[in-house]
Formats: structure tokens, sequence, C-alpha cells
């Protein structure tokens, strides 16, 4: 971008990638000892003792002062610094008014509240503008007319952020003097809600996260401007209420643009402590990835630190300081802080804050559908659903200990119909194997036998408290259910809360430098791998997250939300069974020769009935050891 200086030391223009070579240029810049003002695509930096020397310079920017202060909007510059035209992230979504909602996603000290409030004023005039101010003319920024005042809201997570920032350094800082009357000195109330009207007619109204529903839904405004992304709840209310507002009109060029009914956001991408609409598994993340539309057509656009801030506002040399952070988390293979730095510099979206798993990633552990070796091992766990779904999951371990989840199973059904499903989706069948004598009558008993395509696996784990739940009509447990139903080789998992079970999968997740990768071989790999046709499972990995409350000790829960996690808790079962390669029971069976007895499979020495006088010790029925 071609910028305009006017210094001490000269007037002249220069492209910005040449201004990072002027190295006295930037000092001067950056003295603060010196007179400076942006103003868009005019920098006017000057020595104050040569100012003295030359009144006419002097009364000259003594007077530009005056007409920046009384009106910055006016001069108001997307920032653009290394673009060659405005054709830029940030552009594009200040002249963004097709879209119902649109967010700018950036980190900290790129501007994204300021130009969020300077989207409402200029694109859907909040208020009057003139068409011959430089954000207009020179700053390519597209000029709409005033359709009259409208009332909008202007909404943050906590009333400290409006009391000293979203109000003094974002509204009142860029509203004009004129349009502010006596507000241009107003301090806001500490935290409670109040309301600006300017003289235009047009009126603001603040709130905050920790207001009552009724807040956001007790008046049908005109827009909403979201200081970050703001509560599900509190969205869905201000949405909902804001759709009879909703007004449209035709520009000069004969496209139609949004002129009431519209939500602008500027959005944090990367997880904040203690903010439950930040980072992954978000009804946020939702809408950003389209999944979720709440009825609106959306758009996102990206802010980039290091490149669209020019240097006066962040400094070259601390953009240094954080490429340097980057790097050293590139260099020791550190992932998850390596997803952190990039959403605070590059605006993506950090896909792991606030997950259970933050050590997830999409790249690294879904891998495409694979065949199953049949010189491989596999198990299958469970977690019977009572209310909720049962989810079952079948897990593959290559002889390297590598982990792949390649096939899943959800439904909520009646016991026998959970165990027929899942016996079918093991390529196996199920035959009857007698009855059974109980207290309310005679049951009857299956076992599951090996198809011809069919699979077996080192062991079978349903969640411990299926095996102390006892069925009201018969007495049995559910455990004893399941297994009488055809899963004969059952075994409970131990009874552990979530805590402290967790770090186990957390540990097969993590990446390990000196791990090679199951599909590219490339090193940096984990030990656990899931399949892409586990949609569901996948789905609930990613939205699996801590909860946003502090305990007595005043941190933050480590519990996680109870929801969608019936998956997950059958994974963790059966990595509490402490897993690993058994070439002794290979997944597909060898068939054995024709003649022989059996069901025409071998069966291995160690999975051979022992004899009687077996000094084995038998297993605890709950915990399975």
């Amino acid at each position: 971008m071609i910028y305009e200086f006017f210094t001490s030391e000269g007037h002249f223009k220069l492209d910005y990638k040449d201004y990072l070579k002027n190295e006295d240029l930037m000092k001067a810049i950056q003295d603060n000892r010196r007179i400076f003002m942006n103003l868009g695509l005019r920098i006017f930096s000057f020595n104050r003792d040569w100012l003295e020397e030359h009144p006419a310079q002097k009364r000259f920017v003594e007077n530009l002062r005056s007409e920046w202060e009384a009106n910055p909007l006016r001069f108001y510059l997307p920032h653009c610094a290394t673009y060659d035209n405005f054709d830029t992230p940030n552009h594009n979504f200040i002249n963004d008014a097709s879209h119902i909602y649109t967010g700018m996603l950036a980190g900290n000290r790129f501007g994204k509240s300021v130009s969020a409030c300077c989207k409402a004023l200029l694109t859907y005039g909040v208020i009057p503008t003139d068409p011959s101010w430089e954000c207009f003319k020179d700053h390519g920024i597209i000029h709409r007319p005033w359709t009259g005042p409208k009332e909008i809201g202007i909404a943050s997570y906590n009333w400290d952020n409006i009391d000293e920032t979203v109000w003094p350094q974002v509204i009142r800082a860029w509203v004009p003097k004129h349009e502010l009357g006596h507000y241009s000195d107003y301090s806001a109330p500490k935290k409670t809600a109040f309301a600006i009207k300017l003289n235009c007619g047009s009126v603001l109204h603040f709130k905050c996260m920790g207001q009552p529903q009724g807040a956001f839904e007790s008046q049908a405004l005109d827009g909403w401007i979201w200081d970050e992304q703001g509560t599900e709840e509190k969205f869905d209310g201000a949405n909902a209420r804001m759709r009879t507002t909703r007004r449209y009109s035709v520009g000069d060029d004969g496209y139609e643009y949004l002129t009431a009914g519209w939500h602008v956001c500027g959005a944090t991408p990367h997880k904040v402590e203690g903010r439950a609409d930040t980072g992954a598994g978000t009804w946020f993340e939702g809408l950003y990835t389209g999944e979720v539309t709440k009825g609106m057509t959306t758009k996102f656009y990206t802010g980039d630190i290091i490149h669209d801030v020019p240097d006066w506002i962040y400094s070259e040399r601390e953009k240094g300081v954080a490429i340097a952070e980057l790097e050293e988390a590139i260099k020791i293979n550190n992932k998850k802080a390596v997803r952190s730095i990039r959403s605070r510099l590059h605006g993506e979206f950090e896909t792991t804050g606030g997950r259970v798993y933050d050590e997830w990633d999409d790249e690294v552990h879904i891998i495409p559908d694979m065949e199953i070796k049949p010189n491989w091992s596999a198990f299958r766990c469970f977690d019977h659903g009572r209310t909720n779904p049962t989810a079952g999951l079948w897990v593959a371990v290559t002889p390297e200990n590598d982990f792949i989840v390649y096939r899943e199973y959800e439904a909520a059904s009646t016991i026998s119909d959970n165990v027929r499903r899942i016996v079918e989706r093991s390529g196996n069948r199920l035959v009857r194997a007698g009855t059974s004598q109980h207290q309310f009558g005679i049951i009857d008993r299956y076992k599951e036998e090996i198809g011809d395509e069919g699979e077996q696996y080192t062991f079978d784990v349903l969640d411990g408290r299926s095996f102390r739940s006892p069925d009201n009509n018969t007495r049995l447990t559910i455990g004893d259910i399941y297994k009488m139903a055809g899963l004969n080789r059952l075994r409970p998992a131990p009874v552990q809360n979530t805590e402290s079970t967790i770090p186990i999968i957390k540990e097969m997740l993590r990446i390990r430098p000196d791990r090679k990768h199951i599909v590219t071989g490339e090193l940096g790999a984990p030990q656990l791998y899931i399949c892409s046709s586990c949609r569901g499972l996948i789905r609930h990995i990613r939205n699996y997250r801590n909860k946003e409350t502090k305990g007595k000790d005043g941190n933050l829960s480590e519990k996680p939300q109870e929801k969608d996690d019936h998956d997950l808790d059958a994974l963790r079962y059966g990595f509490m069974m402490k897993p690993r390669y058994s070439p002794m029971r290979p997944v597909k069976p060898h068939k054995i020769s024709k003649g022989e007895s059996g069901n025409g499979y071998r069966i291995r020495e160690e999975t051979e009935r022992r004899p009687r006088n077996s000094t084995r010790s038998r297993r605890d029925r709950f915990t399975g050891y």
C-alpha cells in the first residue's frame, strides 16, 4: 500500500514494503516525543522544535489535528499495510452489506472492535455521512446514503469491558463529536446498562452478557454490534426480535444491501480462559464452519496482525518477538502452542481451544478409511445408554501399537437389538446357545459366532456401572443381559471417575516427535487415529469442552460438559483395559482345515479353555481385575 508521509524531514510517498527498509523513518515514526497523526494513507510526524521554528506548518498541523479530533471517522482506513489495493479482508468486511451476519476474526491489537464499530457507522448508516470524506474518497470504503435514524444494540461479555474499552476507546472515540453532543465527555455508569441518543436521532443501547435474557429480547432493534461473539442464548433472543426490522435498499450499482436487521461481530478466534463462547466446540464455531446458520446468511473475514497492521499501530519490533515465539513452538513441535499463537497473529480459528482433548488435530488424527489387516488385533468398547443412546467403537491395534478407531455404533434401542446390530457390523452371526432358568422365568441365551468375513477381538468391554445395575424383572445386571444376548466375552471396565481417566486418551492423542504417522510416514504422530467414516466420534471429540465454572478454590473446573459423550466414554473404557497388540489373536482368525471340528476357524492357544484345576485367579465382576 502506498502511504504519503508528511514529516519535518520532508514530504514523500512510499510503498509500505519500502517503508520497512527505511530505518531512519521508522525510528522517527515510533518516536513518541514527536507530534504524530495517523490519517489513514497520510501519516504526519513532526519534531516539536522544528514546528516552533516553522509557524505556518505549525498552524497547518494544529488545524488538521482539530479536524481529526472532531471527526476521526472521516479518515478511517481499514488495515491493509502490505496490500497493493483495497481488496483486503478488512475492506471486504467493512463493505459487506449483503450478509445478515458478518464477523471479523483477529487477535488482540488488530482493532477488530473498531472495525465493527466503523462498519456499523459507515456501511449501515447509523449516522449521516459525507461522500467527500477521505474514508470514501481515498480509502476504499463504499459510501451508502443515510436512510434515517436507527436503534442498535452494542453488546460485550462484561461491564468492565464496556466501561473501560467499548464506550471510551471505541464508540466515543470514533463517533463524530457533533453527533455525540454532550456525550463527548460522558463516562459510562459502572456495571449498569445505558443508552446514548445521537444528534441524528439514532440510539445506541449498551448491553452485557451478564444481564437477564429479557434485556436482549425486549426491543426489536435495527442492528447489533457484538464485541466478541457473545453467548448463544443472548444472540438467539436478539436475533429473533430483530427479524421484523430487517430492511433492504438498492445502491447506485444496482446491488441490494441491508440497511437494518444486521449483525456485526469483532470476534476472538483464540480460546480465552473463562469465556464459554470462545474456542472450539461452541455455537460460534458452528456458525464459523457453516454447520449452523440460524437461518442467516453469514460471512467471516480474517485479520492478520503481522501483514495487515502497519508499524505505527503495532510495531514491527513487537511483531518480530511474536514471530520468534511462533518459530520456537514450531521447532519443538508443540502443535498446541503453534495453533494458539497462529490464532492470535493470523486470525485463524483455534480449533482446539477449550476442548477437553486439546491435543486433537484434524489433519493428524483423522485418517482415510483403511483396510484393517488380518494379522492386526482389535477390541470393542461400549457404553450402555438408558435414556441416552448406547455407543460402541471398534479399535484395531497394529504390531507397532498404533490404535485405529475404524467403526462406530450409536443407537437408542433395546439390549437385544444393540447386540444383534453390533454382531452384524462385526461380520459375525448370533446362534442360540440354550436357555437359563431365572426367578421370573426362562431366558434364551445366544453366542456370537465368527462369520465367513467376520472378526474376533482380544476383549469386549462395557461400562462398569452396567454390571452393578440389576434389571427389575430378572434381577440380572445389564451387563449379564448383554452377555446372555450374545456378547459372551464382555468385561466390565473399572469404575473410575472421568477426570482421572481422560489423561489416558490425552496421552494417546499426544503428538510424539519421534513417532511416524501411520499414513504419511512423517515424524510427529500420535498413537490413536480415527477413520474419517466415524463422523459421530469425530464431531463429539471436536465439541467436547470443559465446563467454564469456577470451584471453591477459584480455579476453572476441569470437568467436561456431559453432552454427546457416550462414545467418548466407551473410548475411555477401552483404554482403561491397557490394550496392546496381540499376535496370538488376530482380528481375522485363520480358517482350519476342512473336516476338522469347530466353527471353521482355528482357536489360538491362549484362548483355549483352561483345565478346571487352573490356578488363574478369578476376575472381580465390577472392576474387571
